[in-house]
């Protein structure tokens, strides 16, 4: 089967759990080949940050940003009253049919997709959505409005080659496109959410100050109705855990379409670790450098150990260049705080070789989905010391088929102290923190194996065909 894989802002260019589970998928499906549409944030050349698999056949980069071409000039371009009033029904959120995704993949088709917004078309359209909102500056809603749909046009503008089956790793713009492809081949189209898409873009258009507040709103609206349009598309759509497919089912996903697939990881081939007590307290972090991850409250905690007396060291491990300002800013704080002999800063490495270093792993994320540092770090028999997002409790403490125990301690977001106290514990409880190591080994060697997890996707692509699953 030719199969493609639709990433938005991750693999192959950023690593991070999900850009992992995408290596993971493809890397362990030999028999099938791949074509990986990465939607990336515009056209320039990048850097890859994971080997490419032999069955990886091509990629088709696909910018999120057009550039603005030609002249300025309104446009008469032509259009049917039919397609007029689909895509007016579209630009008002009320319909997410595949005719209004063919007539904007037309219309991107055009040498500059900026054409459209230039025209008597979608001024009018422009002045009919305005009527819905309650005192907008019209010129101000015009320009708003063509900042939302122009990334859409210049998703949709790349032709694609033909496929087997389709399969976007989150709704947003991957799972638009997806739903074009599966409307114009006639292929199944298997989605697969690791957070909650639409949550994630409300909290960050809250938080922001490009966006005016009179338009947030409605900019979460539109993060909705291309979700939905996913949603409707799709034959499968998968999360990792039972909180999120209750969250997909809440914001409209047919419940017959739902299903339950956790992330997996290989266990190790062999565990070679240091029983006797060491001096030093060892902790470990596997994450990007980036402010979702709250490497700061990291920092404070870290202070309040070296405050407190315990001999420790902190290796966080992960890239930094994601985000440098944020990377900055925690070097910074890091000599601020003189932890420089506390807490390094490793890198990206081979996080193997340190897994089995540790005496507990630390994420204190704002949001997650199902982390896999967690799993993996499980898989070495290292307890976890996580915050509550996510599915980080149901990973640490089971879920309700999964009575097997606590593998650490679940603490609320930014609590740097009470984060510290719980590092403490770990540390004075060597007995105790070995038995959770070992309950997070069982957890995973039960429910989390990555062998079952390719398994399930191998059989969801074989029962593909034209449609084969849909009731």
């Amino acid at each position: 089967m030719r199969i493609g894989i639709v990433c938005e802002g991750s693999y192959p260019y950023v690593s991070g759990g999900v850009s992992s589970w995408v290596h993971s998928i493809i890397k362990g499906m030999p028999e099938h080949e791949f074509i990986i549409l990465a939607i990336v944030p515009a056209s320039q050349k990048r850097i890859l940050q994971y080997s490419l698999p032999d069955n990886v056949i091509q990629i088709i980069e696909i910018p999120v940003f057009y550039e603005e071409q030609g002249s300025q000039k309104r446009v008469n371009k032509h259009m049917s009253s039919e397609d007029f009033d689909e895509l007016l029904s579209f630009f008002q959120m009320k319909t997410n049919s595949g005719t209004a995704l063919r007539i904007l993949h037309s219309l991107s088709k055009s040498k500059d997709p900026n054409i459209f917004f230039r025209s008597k078309a979608f001024f009018e359209i422009a002045k009919q959505c305005s009527e819905e909102e309650d005192n907008v500056n019209f010129i101000e809603f015009f320009y708003m409005l063509k900042g939302m749909y122009l990334p859409i046009l210049s998703v949709l503008k790349t032709d694609i080659p033909p496929l087997d089956c389709i399969h976007s790793v989150s709704t947003g713009y991957a799972g638009l496109l997806s739903a074009r492809i599966e409307h114009e081949q006639g292929i199944p189209f298997v989605l697969t959410e690791h957070g909650i898409y639409t949550r994630e873009r409300e909290e960050e258009i809250l938080v922001s100050d490009w966006i005016p507040a009179v338009f947030k709103k409605r900019w979460m609206s539109f993060f909705h109705h291309i979700a939905h349009i996913a949603y409707d598309h799709a034959d499968r759509i998968i999360s990792l855990f039972e909180k999120n497919s209750h969250i997909q089912k809440m914001n409209g996903a047919d419940p017959g379409k739902l299903d339950i697939i956790p992330n997996g990881v290989y266990l190790p081939d062999r565990l070679e670790r240091e029983d006797s007590k060491k001096e030093v307290f060892h902790i470990g972090s596997v994450i990007r450098v980036v402010p979702i991850k709250d490497v700061k409250t990291m920092m404070y905690a870290a202070k309040e150990l070296k405050e407190r007396g315990l001999r420790f060291t902190w290796s966080i491990l992960g890239p930094m260049e994601e985000d440098d300002r944020y990377a900055k800013e925690c070097l910074e704080l890091q000599k601020h705080l003189k932890l420089e002999e506390e807490v390094s800063f490793v890198g990206k490495v081979s996080v193997k070789d340190y897994y089995p270093l540790f005496d507990v792993m630390v994420l204190s994320s704002l949001s997650e989905g199902q982390p896999l540092s967690i799993l993996e770090a499980f898989s070495y028999r290292v307890p976890c010391i996580a915050t509550n997002v996510g599915a980080c409790q149901e990973l640490i403490n089971g879920s309700s088929n999964d009575q097997t125990g606590k593998a650490g301690f679940v603490v609320s977001p930014t609590a740097s102290l009470e984060l510290a106290d719980r590092l403490v514990w770990m540390a004075e409880h060597e007995k105790e923190r070995k038995e959770m190591g070992e309950i997070g080994f069982k957890r995973v060697e039960e429910h989390y194996q990555q062998e079952d997890v390719l398994a399930a996707y191998r059989s969801i692509y074989h029962s593909g065909g034209k449609h084969a699953w849909r009731e």
